[in-house]
């Protein structure tokens, strides 16, 4: 009984370190991404948006984000130019995949392609509007077949993007890479 309690209480520390690791993960996505941002978006020549035309576009959930670059845990940063990867906001479904790398904690036999992939109506859509007048951030879970995910997306006014992705039963991960408005909504 001593060691169930035992086991109990190391799962809920390890589980709680985890979610520290993600906040500081996401955190650090997000300050490097708006210190580059100028950069950014000189080289690729996109235009500026405001922070009311972002969050019209996250609140109608009507963009598309390609990433760049995963930030596995404890991993170093990967390429992703060249690999597919996407997240479709349309109307109130959500359609994503994501190639991931770390580790699964999961005994079951997981199937697929390793990659997070989900397709659905996410629960518990937020759109948050940071203070600092430089970014947009929109929370939301989505289910697949096998986990539940919790997303954070983080949307700057040079159409960068960075997503963190936190699950149960994987390290979490963290993404940089753009957004755009869905070609559907455009027309």
């Amino acid at each position: 009984m001593a060691c169930n309690l035992c086991l109990l209480a190391a799962m809920k520390t390890f589980r709680r370190i985890k979610i520290v690791c993600f906040i500081l993960l996401s955190t650090l996505i997000s300050c490097s991404t708006s210190k580059h941002a100028d950069k950014n978006n000189a080289e690729k020549g996109n235009s500026s948006l405001s922070i009311e035309q972002i969050q019209k576009l996250a609140e109608n959930k009507a963009f598309t984000i390609t990433t760049d670059w995963a930030y596995p845990l404890g991993i170093r940063s990967i390429n992703l130019i060249g690999n597919p990867n996407f997240i479709k906001f349309k109307n109130d479904s959500v359609i994503g995949f994501l190639p991931y790398f770390g580790t699964v904690h999961m005994a079951a036999n997981y199937g697929g392609d390793g990659g997070i992939s989900f397709e659905g109506i996410p629960e518990q859509y937020e759109v948050i509007p940071q203070k600092d007048g430089k970014e947009v951030k929109v929370k939301f879970e989505i289910n697949n077949k096998m986990e539940n995910f919790q997303v954070v997306v983080n949307l700057f006014k040079n159409s960068t993007a960075n997503v963190s992705v936190n699950s149960a039963y994987r390290n979490s991960i963290s993404y940089s890479g753009d957004f755009k408005e869905s070609e559907e909504d455009k027309k």
